[in-house]
């Protein structure tokens, strides 16, 4: 789940109710239509939140890679309870991340096991939403244009976007002036009979 959640920009509530139905492993794709969400004591899914929160994206290699390898695994653990037939029919119908027996998992308990994992390997503390974070920041190192990113965090506008993630378009501006100065100071100096000044 921590592979896809940083692969994907997907919210835990959103990894929680995603079902096996909503990806297309073939053509890499993934539909974003449905949330779980902690009621009282009971763990219901339901739509998204918002329009923008409904969403279809493409998936990189790597996460279609671990989501196959995911799947082979889960319909392993659903024949060795249940024989063939009943495993992939449950798979078929059922979400990708689950409890053992496929019930939908409850999202602060994702949350519980993350911090168990990172405090177990002695990791740097983060939160299971600082995955999402990790997503964003990837995808703005790769060159990933901001709307598209938007997008695929499903952001309301991209001014949300822009707003949480001020400080990565500031390194991105600091990039853009380096490579246009290497690109283009040369020949408009050059034009402008101007020194370039250490």
């Amino acid at each position: 789940v921590v592979a896809t959640a940083i692969g994907t920009g997907l919210r835990r509530s959103e990894l929680c109710g995603l079902r096996w139905s909503d990806l297309d492993l073939d053509a890499g794709t993934i539909a974003v239509n449905r949330a779980a969400a902690n009621v009282g004591r009971k763990v219901i899914v339901k739509s998204t939140k918002t329009k923008n929160s409904r969403r279809a994206d493409h998936l990189a290699p790597f996460v279609i890679t671990i989501l196959n390898e995911h799947k082979r695994e889960q319909l392993a653990r659903y024949e060795a309870m249940l024989g063939p037939f009943e495993a992939r029919k449950r798979q078929r119908e059922g979400y990708v991340f689950s409890w053992h027996g496929g019930e939908v998992w409850d999202p602060n308990e994702l949350s519980r096991s993350f911090t168990r994992f990172i405090r177990r390997n002695k990791l740097p503390h983060y939160r299971f939403h600082d995955l999402r974070h990790g997503y964003a920041s990837l995808a703005f190192a790769a060159g990933v244009p901001l709307a598209v990113v938007s997008r695929s965090l499903g952001h309301a506008s991209i001014g949300i976007t822009a707003d949480i993630y001020t400080h990565l378009l500031a390194d991105q501006k600091r990039e853009k002036a380096a490579a246009l100065d290497a690109f283009l100071a040369p020949s408009i100096l050059a034009a402008t009979g101007t020194e370039k000044r250490a």
